[in-house]
């Protein structure tokens, strides 16, 4: 099995999307790795910095993207295609292989809104947090590791990739903001012990 790696901080602009990035070309350049990048970011950044954003639209309109995923566990339905959704060989460096991208989707935005919902109307903190692993299990025995690119919250996405994280990297930059809340990120992976 892969190890797993999440990135995450509650502050933007300190690296999260740049280090997870360049860590899949790292290791998928210099040691040969396969690596799955996972985008659960509404803001897209990691996916159309690996596959640009005309790729992303299409990929996007026809439902290719982790945002299905969610909303399948929000409809009750089943739409959610995880060969057709893995974005294959993708890199902002020419030609790199090796590196295998689930993309995102501004659809996060409502869809983290729904499913924060409904965790409280449940009064279940962890609720739906294994929606991620259990969706990817099929595939994670390919892969040597798999970065998770978490939004800026620890809201239903990140909670999926941080239950499902082996560890987890939180950059900072030197000033309070970036490194305040690392307690509480810490205090949300112990619920996970």
């Amino acid at each position: 099995m892969p190890t797993v790696i999440a990135t995450i901080s509650l502050k933007g602009g300190v690296g999260k999307t740049t280090l997870t990035a360049g860590l899949a070309d790292f290791l998928a350049g210099v040691f040969a790795k396969k690596v799955l990048l996972i985008d659960l970011d509404a803001q897209t950044s990691l996916t159309t910095m690996m596959i640009g954003e005309q790729h992303w639209e299409a990929l996007n309109r026809r439902g290719h993207t982790v945002a299905t995923l969610f909303a399948d566990v929000l409809d009750g339905t089943r739409r959610f295609d995880l060969e057709r959704t893995v974005c294959r060989d993708v890199s902002a460096t020419d030609g790199l292989t090796g590196i295998d991208l689930v993309p995102s989707s501004l659809d996060l935005i409502d869809l983290q809104e729904e499913l924060s919902a409904r965790r409280v109307a449940l009064d279940d903190h962890l609720a739906a947090v294994e929606v991620l692993r259990r969706a990817l299990a099929p595939i994670l025995s390919r892969y040597d590791y798999v970065l998770i690119d978490c939004p800026p919250n620890v809201g239903p996405f990140s909670l999926n990739g941080l239950a499902m994280a082996d560890g987890y990297l939180i950059p900072t930059i030197p000033d309070v903001l970036s490194t305040y809340a690392i307690p509480h990120v810490q205090r949300q992976v112990a619920d996970f012990s």
